[in-house]
């Protein structure tokens, strides 16, 4: 939980999306320097209802969570590659991400999840509640988001585009 990943956007986002779906929850799982910002933004807003930050999970834990959420949501003002938006799509959810780079190399608007401008936590809400309101659709982006994982980000597969580069590079 840090300034660069827009955690303190996506908690703000909520208050758009409980207005519209008044039985959502966000769970935020992650430690970092902003948790006590999150935790004290919630309390704020008072949305304890709704948000349940649970700082540090095991890997265990956080597979579990992410089986049985609906929707990934990365907020990020900037990324590398994602590799945690990976992870969302290998678990078979809808993402939802702001349209920064190394995010938009992976998900693209429509095709693999809903992409959104950086610091605007009331785009991010209208994209979460259309997908929570549109249940095809978030299938729809599961299925293509696992699907690409598949053929572009197995282990496998990384390793087959390493190879070939390095053996390129010293051909």
């Amino acid at each position: 939980l840090e300034y660069r990943k827009g955690v303190l956007d996506l908690v703000e986002s909520m208050k758009t999306v409980i207005e519209s779906i008044p039985k959502a929850k966000l769970v935020m799982i992650g430690k970092g320097p902003l948790l006590s910002r999150v935790i004290k933004k919630v309390a704020d807003l008072k949305l304890q209802k709704h948000i349940e930050v649970r700082g540090f999970t095991s890997c265990k834990e956080l597979l579990d969570a992410s089986l049985r959420a609906s929707i990934f949501v990365l907020p990020s003002y900037y990324e590398g590659m994602p590799t945690v938006a990976l992870e969302a799509m290998a678990c078979q959810l809808a993402v939802v991400a702001t349209a920064v780079r190394g995010t938009t190399e992976i998900v693209k608007h429509g095709e693999t999840g809903v992409l959104v401008p950086p610091r605007a936590p009331k785009s991010l809400g209208h994209a979460i509640i259309h997908l929570l309101e549109h249940p095809d659709l978030r299938l729809e982006l599961a299925k293509s988001g696992r699907r690409l994982v598949e053929e572009k980000f197995t282990w496998d597969k990384v390793t087959e585009r390493t190879l070939t580069a390095y053996n390129a590079a010293t051909g």
